[in-house]
């Protein structure tokens, strides 16, 4: 029988010794530069507050529940300070903040109800252990990081149009979910996509099988959204991607994790 719940697995690999003399001085470094990028920005806060497009505030998402805080208030993240992100002032218009959270606390909630999430204005982020983290961080539209026993948090940026907004956010909710698939599913998938996939011109990121993954369900949930029939039942002996894309994507997947969580617990 195919498996529900492989077990979670850290998303990235350790690349920086921090307990050495350079991974202190990286560490230090990108500590330095996200104070640096939160004091610069306040700095021109008086003047960015008078833009009619100007976004202060981050929704904070917790099993569908959604709450607001300051835009430089903590956010809790996994990780231990291994993961770090700030949020910064952006020119997103306020009335469509309000439709743009709900849509994506709703599609969370349904795909990936146990992933925190944070959306906000720009986001900068840094994981010392994905071995591309300049000093201060990168901005980001997205971004997903699990850790063994502390939890899936999904951050989202307002600062992209809406259909991108909603690509990045299906392409998050596939990274949070396959960290607790099991690897017959993913095979399913990278089966598809090492046929027919793009070879990206090389592009060594890209060309990952969690990174083609994410994107081939942020397509196929994309196409759902604009009323294109997909479904595809899974067959568990046999599973195929479009079968395990629908699984997630129709809120089944997440059932059955919250079932054998249960389980498990009782």
């Amino acid at each position: 029988m195919f498996g529900i719940i492989g077990r979670v697995r850290d998303p990235v690999r350790r690349l920086l010794d921090l307990d050495g003399p350079r991974g202190r001085e990286a560490v230090g470094a990108i500590v330095g530069g996200f104070d640096r990028l939160l004091h610069d920005r306040e700095v021109g806060e008086p003047l960015w507050s008078e833009h009619p497009n100007y976004t202060d505030a981050v929704a904070r998402v917790d099993f569908g529940e959604v709450r607001w805080q300051g835009l430089h208030d903590p956010l809790e993240l996994p990780g231990r300070g291994r993961l770090m992100a700030a949020f910064a002032a952006g020119y997103v218009r306020p009335d469509r903040v309000a439709s743009r959270v709900a849509w994506a606390a709703n599609t969370l909630q349904h795909t990936v109800p146990w992933s925190r999430v944070y959306i906000g204005p720009a986001l900068w982020v840094c994981c010392l252990d994905d071995g591309n983290c300049p000093v201060g961080g990168r901005d980001f539209g997205g971004y997903h990081a699990s850790y063994t026993g502390q939890g899936s948090v999904i951050l989202l940026s307002l600062e992209r149009r809406a259909d991108a907004f909603h690509e990045v956010t299906h392409h998050e909710a596939w990274h949070a979910a396959a960290a607790l698939m099991r690897p017959e599913a993913l095979a399913a998938v990278d089966e598809a996509t090492r046929k027919r996939g793009d070879d990206w011109k090389g592009d060594a990121y890209l060309c990952t099988p969690d990174e083609r993954r994410a994107r081939a369900y942020q397509r196929f949930a994309t196409l759902a959204d604009e009323g294109f029939d997909m479904t595809a039942p899974l067959d568990f002996e046999r599973p195929d991607a479009k079968g395990v894309f629908w699984w997630l994507y129709s809120g089944a997947f997440a059932e059955r994790v919250q079932d054998e969580a249960a389980r498990r617990a009782g």
